[in-house]
This record gives structure tokens, sequence and C-alpha cells, in this order.
């Protein structure tokens, strides 16, 4: 009976952790991988698709990943390996439990140095220690801003977090 408790409980654990950010890694899966260590996580016919990302108006090759119909991220690739993924989805939190769908207003709580950036021409916050930028969604509120010099107290508490890139 012990060692089924055991059984379940390291299942448990391991199942939480493939859906924790951390600094140059999603889930079980890091930056650098060969892009082939998806499969070990995902079906490879039914779970991920070869996309173009378009980054820059240029050709960028990444792997989609779904589950059960919802877009959970997509692993840029660089030649064979993971470069960048960009997360889509609110199962994935960091350690200090911000999510896609979260607000601006919980990552200005998290004890970490946030600073503000453009990203493809949009607004986001980039975390330097951990690697990380957080997109924002692109609302009038917003669009109205400067980006150039806006700050962290131009942006509402309550604009939501689209995803998080980690690089």
């Amino acid at each position: 009976m012990k060692s089924y408790i055991l059984i379940w409980l390291t299942t448990l654990l391991i199942q939480q952790d493939d859906f924790v950010i951390k600094k140059k890694s999603v889930g079980p899966l890091k930056i650098g991988s060969y892009v082939e260590e998806i499969y070990r996580y995902f079906d490879k016919d039914k779970e991920t698709k070869l996309i173009d990302s378009y980054y820059e108006t240029a050709f960028s090759p990444g792997m989609q990943v779904t589950r059960e119909g919802e877009v959970l991220f997509v692993a840029n690739i660089n030649c064979k390996t993971i470069s960048s993924f960009e997360i889509y989805s609110p199962r994935y939190k960091t350690s200090f439990g911000i999510c896609v769908g979260s607000n601006f207003g919980q990552l200005k709580k998290v004890k970490q140095n946030v600073t503000l950036k453009t990203n493809e021409g949009n607004l986001s916050a980039a975390i330097k220690e951990l690697e990380m930028s957080i997109l924002f969604e692109n609302d009038k509120r917003i669009q109205s801003l400067d980006f150039n010099k806006a700050t962290l107290k131009d942006i509402p508490d309550d604009v939501k977090i689209t995803s998080i890139i980690v690089y």
C-alpha cells in the first residue's frame, strides 16, 4: 500500500512540475534541447505542428504544441534546437505564480526586477534575471501610451498577460 501512495505522490509532483516556467525552461523542456525532445512529452501526430511564427517578417520556424484543443506554447527553432518558448496557456505558471491571464497588478507585486520594453511593436515587461518577457493585451489604454516614455506606473493594474516568452 505504501508503495502505491509513493508512486501516486511522485506522479503528482512530476505532473505539477510539467507546467512550471523557470529560467530557460518550460516544464521538462529546456532551451538548447533538440526539438525531438518535445515528442517525449507530446504526441507527434496529435499535439504538435510545425509553424512559421513570422518574426520580423522573416521565416521563423516553430513547433506549436497543443493539448485537448488548447495551444500550450510554441517552441521557436534555430536549426535543430529550441531557441525560445512563447507560452499561451494559463496551465503554465512561474515559481511566483504568474501565468497567462494574470494581470499587471499581480506582476508588479512580484519581487523581481521588472522593466518595460517593446517587442514586435507591442509593449511588454522584461524580467532580466529569469530571461523572460511578459506580453500584455493590446487594448486602447496600452495603444495610447508613448512606448518610449511609458513607465510601470502608466500600465493599468487590470491589463491582462497574453503570453510569456522564455528566451
